[in-house]
């Protein structure tokens, strides 16, 4: 092996190395030329010396044997004072040690400037998805906030919702107003401001039938609801929610309105119609039966036992509803204080009829969907078949409605002419077309049914299950089980709740606060589906489902009335007047009981006058629901609490069975069962003879009550 000779210099002393023809060293190779700087070079010779500095250490010649060495390979000149074993080696190195300066800008290993531009790219990408997902985070928390009551705010909104605007100056009463014009293909709607504070609404349909705009008066009164200013209201804390989900509405029908052939307002407003005449010949049949009744109990009768009750633009609302079951229909109210808390605090089911495209829906034939019709002849003005076939009269229980089949509504080829007495196969010929929208009905408030009846209606309405539907059991979706508890499908599942009732004593009148434990048991659990919208082609497929629809509102209100969410929000607003009243009067906040539900003691004189329920006033502090004395403050007694025990069983059809407590040592054992049309019977009860007048008074008391809380006191103290 080559070793330095005496003339060299060390290794240690940089820049100093010999040059590539072993001569002297050139002037840059003095010592003086060059200072003692430690830099990479240096450490990298270092490598290559033994440890300690003993022993001789290697030449550099030797390095230079490596092809990497070489002064064409690494771009350098060969008096370089370190080498690598491999290119790869040699140009990773470099890009580490920024050799870029030194002309190396454009080597290193193949592939590795794509390499770079890829993962560049990469890094961008990531952070442009980031900046999106963050965008739409943002977007998906600012969508529920619609804005306040403002210029600006209208116009915005109207914007969003897809619908044109258009501000002009005006002039109301001699002073000067802006008026916000807000339209779209078959609604307009002109707002007049001033100084940001709506003054008027006028809601137009432009082009509609007569059917619809008789109607404009009252959507004008709820859309100024919606803006104007209630008292103790500001600018500032007025929001443009209600009058948001009204826009949203009129914008989804008009978007869908394909003129002249299809306007959709025309097509609900006829079923309107059509269910309005069917409404109104459910009352005439109530008041032939019974001319004593009053007017709300036909009413009431009509929209819970027969054919349901038609609404357009009601209960600050746009559009039209269909009502089917209200919570204690059999309860009517004596002025409008009552009825305003009962329509506020007594759940009423309704379907909203709209109208939604196809999207390439099939029925259950697999042919699409029958697309909507405009008419308002979906029943005949008789309403009753006057001449039925024997058929219908052998199968039928009651009166046959006349339902019609009106003409199919096509939207017409626009290069072709409309010809004298064209059928509807002549327009399908010119390249006529039906029209890709069919009629919806939306469930307010969703509905929960077992799997096997929803199936059912499904079958009503000629449609077909998803095949993407989610399965879970009829309990956890009626009454989901708290977030994190783990629950299973398949076992038996127990839920319990502790209610404070106002009970009284039979024959003394005397008042007393007792708690409920309620216990509910599924042992069977049965799967579910919550319904929030069918589709229909006729409206005769709304009435049909009626029944079943009726039978699990009142299924609803009776678990939801022990353990559901109804009773959670009327505590809060228990609470929420308690701590108001306490604000106000601390000597009145003792005063308030924390009561949920109650029971009256005047069963037998509502049995009469079917008013002996009284509801307390809105405003006035949480009483008994159902009393008819003047004491809002029974004293809480020193009973233990009375545990209830409930079965729920959904196959066939729904029924609970019932334990509790009764008098001297008894037990309770009873069977509710709720049929279709919501009505309950008590079947294997070990309380009164079966079918005697007590048992028909305690079947009656269920129905009027709407309550298994309520109705379990009354039966421990009245029979």
């Amino acid at each position: 092996m080559t070793t330095p000779t005496p003339m060299k210099h060390a290794p240690s002393q940089q820049g100093r190395t010999p040059n590539a023809l072993g001569t002297a060293p050139t002037p840059r190779t003095i010592a003086a030329a060059t200072p003692p700087v430690s830099t990479p070079f240096s450490a990298m010779h270092a490598v290559f010396s033994p440890p300690g500095g003993q022993g001789p250490r290697s030449s550099p010649q030797q390095f230079k044997k490596s092809p990497a060495n070489s002064s064409t390979l690494m771009g350098h000149p060969n008096n370089a004072p370190m080498s690598y074993d491999s290119p790869s080696a040699a140009a990773a190195f470099g890009q580490h040690l920024g050799m870029g300066e030194i002309g190396l800008d454009g080597v290193g290993t193949p592939g590795a400037g794509a390499l770079n531009s890829a993962i560049g790219t990469m890094q961008s990408h990531t952070e442009e998805d980031d900046r999106l997902r963050r965008l739409a985070k943002v977007m998906e928390i600012l969508e529920p906030f619609k804005g306040r009551v403002s210029e600006a705010g209208l116009a915005r909104l109207a914007r969003r919702t897809g619908l044109d605007d258009l501000w002009e100056d005006t002039n109301t009463n001699g002073v000067p107003t802006r008026t916000l014009i807000i339209a779209g293909k078959a609604v307009s709607a002109d707002i007049v401001c001033s100084n940001n504070l709506v003054l008027s609404v006028t809601l137009a349909f432009p082009g509609a039938d007569d059917v619809v705009t008789k109607h404009s008066d009252q959507a004008n009164n709820i859309l100024l609801k919606n803006l104007q200013l209630k008292p103790g209201q500001s600018p500032l804390t007025k929001t443009l929610e209600d009058f948001a989900a009204n826009l949203e509405r009129l914008a989804e029908l008009d978007k869908l309105c394909v003129l002249p052939g299809l306007n959709c307002h025309d097509a609900i407003a006829g079923v309107y119609e059509s269910l309005e005449r069917l409404y109104k010949w459910d009352l005439e049949k109530s008041f032939a039966m019974n001319p004593q009744q009053s007017q709300e109990a036909a009413e009431m009768a009509a929209l819970c036992t027969r054919h349901g009750r038609p609404l357009m633009h009601s209960r600050a609302r746009l559009g039209m509803s269909l009502d089917y079951w209200k919570e204690r229909w059999l309860v009517p109210t004596k002025n409008s204080e009552d009825r305003e808390f009962s329509d506020r605090h007594e759940s009423i089911y309704s379907l909203l009829i709209g109208c939604a495209k196809s999207d390439g829906r099939l029925s259950t034939q697999g042919i699409t969907y029958p697309s909507v019709r405009v008419s308002k002849n979906w029943i005949s003005e008789s309403v009753e078949k006057l001449n039925p076939t024997p058929e219908e009269a052998l199968m039928a229980s009651g009166p046959i409605l006349d339902w019609q089949e009106p003409d199919p509504t096509l939207l017409r080829n626009p290069d072709g002419e409309a010809k004298e007495n064209e059928t509807a196969q002549d327009i399908l010929m010119a390249g006529g077309k039906f029209p890709e929208v069919i009629f919806t009905a939306t469930f307010d408030p969703p509905l929960v049914v077992p799997l096997h009846h929803f199936q059912s209606l499904l079958g009503f309405v000629d449609d077909q299950v998803s095949q993407f539907m989610d399965y879970h059991t009829y309990d956890n979706l009626l009454l989901p089980p708290p977030p994190g508890t783990p629950h299973e499908n398949v076992m038996p599942r127990q839920v319990s709740e502790t209610r404070k009732f106002t009970c009284f004593t039979h024959g003394t009148g005397e008042r007393k606060m007792i708690d409920q434990r309620h216990t509910l048991h599924i042992h069977k659990r049965i799967y579910g589906y919550t319904i929030k919208e069918l589709p229909f082609s006729h409206p005769k497929q709304l009435v049909a489902m009626m029944p079943i629809l009726r039978q699990y509102a009142m299924l609803t209100s009776l678990l939801e009335g022990s353990f559901g969410t109804r009773v959670e929000r009327s505590q809060q607003q228990q609470q929420q007047q308690a701590s108001r009243a306490e604000k106000s009067d601390p000597a009145k906040a003792n005063a308030v009981p924390v009561v949920t539900q109650s029971i009256g003691d005047g069963f037998d004189v509502f049995m009469e006058t079917r008013s002996g329920i009284s509801r307390p006033h809105p405003a006035a502090e949480p009483t008994s629901l159902l009393s008819s004395t003047s004491d809002p403050t029974p004293k809480p007694s020193q009973e233990d609490e009375l545990a209830v025990d409930m079965t729920l069983f959904l196959h066939p059809q729904p029924a609970m069975k019932l334990d509790f407590p009764f008098r001297d040592g008894a037990s309770a054992d009873m069977m509710v069962e709720i049929g279709q049309e919501g009505v309950v019977t008590v079947r294997n009860q070990n309380l009164v003879p079966m079918g005697s007048e007590k048992h028909h008074r305690m079947v009656r008391a269920l129905q009027v009550m709407c309550n298994l809380g309520i109705w379990v006191n009354w039966v421990r103290e009245e029979l």
